[in-house]
């Protein structure tokens, strides 16, 4: 039986180059920085790289706040402060960067929320000591909950570590166990937190000081549990350490509804950046509960609720940051609820307000259901709301195409030009996978195009509430309900690929692949999209000198990983990780059978199951895959 199963392996992988690739795909190879000058009286990228840092320094001050660090929190607000007048004093910038102005804003919060806290804490007591003890529930669950169990959850615990409950703790991952009780310097878990090249979480804002030396704390102290149960997942046991709530009930004799009238437009214009693991400003709006923490709302009293204040212009900086405004219907209808007594008439406070306002909201006509023309008009409409979002002061120019619609700072020349690029790679694509009955973009695609990667970085930090390494210059983005349907790139000017560098042309074409596989095979995996895109990409002789620069970068990537079948569980979405589902997917193109690529694509979007689609398609099992993916990747 093995030695039939390494006869199947070999022949698979030898069979990569027994025929010439079915759909002809050209070789690649590597990269440098394509170097531009500063315009005067503009900062660097080295210097606006430098801003967000101090940025991120600054979010950081609300957590410390909210922990009750508040000798730290002091010292940090401080911190930031010199910071920023060294900064000023270094590159000549003013109060009128947005980052600056945004930094002061949240300084002037934070001092206020700390003066607060403070004084709420001393009111509490007599100065006497402050406890020592780390509560698992209340301290570090919390801290965990938001930023690793995404990636190490019960249904995709990477690394084989599951991180959902603390029975699961206990069972460690592949790198052995995860805790050592009382030494927080031998427990993997720190180790992996505090730095280095493998830091956690991967591809995410690393941990506060603060933070990490909670858990620390809380292992050097004996990491024991105080929940009432190991099983429980940690954000049940997260709300239930959380203080009860006295959540205001209607009496029947309130004017507005929060579920009706309320949390219909704070989903529309707020939660969008105050949700998720890092809210802007360390403020959630995600669900009633995180709002009525917020110490931002006070019953009855206009004048002390913050929100009121902000959403309302009555205080700087104004919300929300985009160009949407409260309408006067949604203005007097805020002011009434918090006059009536911030009453909540939807259940559970814990439910999210997304779930909440679309429960209440009217019966809507589903997206894909609409006319082209109105899908048409919402996507230039969003396009420009995303265009605003990222630059608010950068003028933009537009071009419409009859499937596309671009906006950028590039010149309208340029726009066309990549326009025209995305219009060529849809048609190469309709050759690969045969024209689709009915359009592929009734809505048109949009595509935002930027001319530095400083405008790149703030779109992904203001819209996609992430940052991104250096060597990241695009991405695709494509909703199941088909509202978001976009590319976002930064435009490089560079005609043609090079031994060192990918041209825009490529990159267009990468980026229209995936969105078109998104749109036409639904659900697919994360590699097989991007995969797919950079496959498509290389077909063009052109891109032959990056092919090199690929490979480099996809053994590099698998470097972090420590076994075939890891591929498939953790292939990343960042730079590295294109590379790594451009390996993978070549090992499927460039078989003996790579004809049958497309059926696969059909088979694996409508069944999900890779194992039995690469079976049904090629005659080969998943594991053989993962194997022969990692010995292409590894140059075996």
């Amino acid at each position: 039986m093995n030695s039939l199963r390494t006869g199947i392996l070999m022949a698979f992988v030898l069979g990569l180059s027994a025929l010439a690739p079915c759909l002809d795909f050209a070789r690649l190879t590597t990269s440098t920085a394509f170097a531009q000058n500063t315009p005067p009286g503009r900062l660097t990228k080295e210097q606006s790289q430098k801003l967000i840092e101090i940025r991120k320094s600054a979010g950081d001050i609300t957590s410390l706040i909210r922990k009750k660090d508040y000798d730290e929190a002091e010292k940090a607000i401080t911190a930031v402060e010199e910071s920023i007048t060294a900064f000023i004093a270094e590159t000549g910038a003013t109060d009128d960067n947005k980052i600056i102005a945004s930094v002061r804003s949240m300084l002037t919060q934070q001092k206020q929320m700390l003066e607060k806290r403070a004084a709420m804490n001393a009111d509490a007591g007599e100065g006497g000591e402050k406890p020592t003890a780390v509560s698992f529930a209340k301290d570090v669950a919390p801290i965990i909950n938001s930023n690793c169990v995404s990636c190490h959850g019960a249904d995709n615990p990477r690394g084989r570590l599951n991180l959902s409950t603390f029975a699961a703790w206990k069972q460690g991952g592949q790198n052995g166990r995860l805790l050592t009780a009382r030494s927080a310097a031998q427990s993997n878990l720190v180790a992996r937190i505090s730095g280095g090249q493998n830091q956690m979480p991967r591809g995410q804002e690393a941990l506060s000081g603060a933070e990490i030396k909670t858990i620390s704390d809380w292992i050097n102290q004996g990491a024991t549990f105080d929940g009432t149960d190991e099983t429980k997942p940690l954000r049940t046991i997260v709300e239930e350490s959380m203080p009860k709530l006295d959540i205001a009930r209607p009496t029947g004799g309130e004017t507005v509804s929060f579920s009706k009238d309320i949390a219909p437009f704070f989903v529309a214009m707020c939660v969008r950046c105050h949700s998720g693991p890092n809210p802007r400003s360390g403020f959630s709006m995600e669900t009633f509960a995180d709002m009525i923490r917020g110490d931002v709302l006070i019953a009855g009293n206009l004048e002390e609720s913050r929100l009121f204040r902000l959403t309302g212009g009555l205080e700087n900086p104004r919300m929300p940051q985009s160009d949407a405004r409260l309408t006067r219907k949604n203005y007097e209808d805020l002011k009434k609820w918090i006059q009536e007594g911030i009453k909540y008439d939807g259940g559970d406070p814990n439910i999210k307000l997304a779930d909440l306002a679309a429960a209440n909201a009217p019966k809507e006509t589903p997206f894909r259901d609409l006319p082209a023309a109105e899908q048409q008009a919402f996507r230039i409409t969003r396009a420009k709301e995303l265009w605003k979002q990222s630059l608010r002061n950068e003028a933009s120019v537009e071009h419409t195409a009859d499937n596309f619609f671009a906006i950028g700072n590039v010149s309208e020349a340029r726009l066309k030009e990549i326009a025209d690029q995305a219009a060529a790679a849809q048609k190469t694509l309709d050759g690969i996978f045969g024209a689709p009955a009915q359009p592929m973009w009734p809505d048109r695609l949009g595509i935002i195009a930027f001319k530095d990667h400083f405008g790149y970085s703030e779109f992904n930090v203001t819209v996609q509430r992430r940052d991104i390494p250096a060597d990241m210059h695009g991405h695709s983005r494509s909703s199941d309900d088909r509202r978001e349907a976009f590319v976002v790139l930064e435009d490089k000017g560079l005609p043609t690929s090079t031994a060192q560098e990918h041209s825009t042309k490529f990159l267009i074409t990468r980026l229209v692949t995936e969105a078109y596989i998104d749109r036409r095979f639904p659900g697919l995996p994360e590699w097989v999209k991007q995969g797919t895109g950079v496959v498509v990409a290389f077909r063009d002789p052109e891109a032959a000198p990056y092919q090199a620069a690929m490979k480099q970068k996809a053994a590099s990537a698998s470097s972090l990983f420590t076994s075939p079948g890891d591929l498939l569980r953790e292939n990343a979405t960042g730079p590295g990780g294109v590379a790594l589902s451009y390996m993978m997917v070549s090992v499927i193109t460039d078989s003996p059978k790579g004809k049958g690529f497309p059926k696969f694509l059909a088979d694996l979007s409508q069944s999900k199951n890779l194992g039995q689609s690469l079976q049904a398609n090629f005659g080969v099992t998943q594991d053989n895959f993962a194997q022969a993916c990692w010995a292409k990747i590894r140059g075996q």
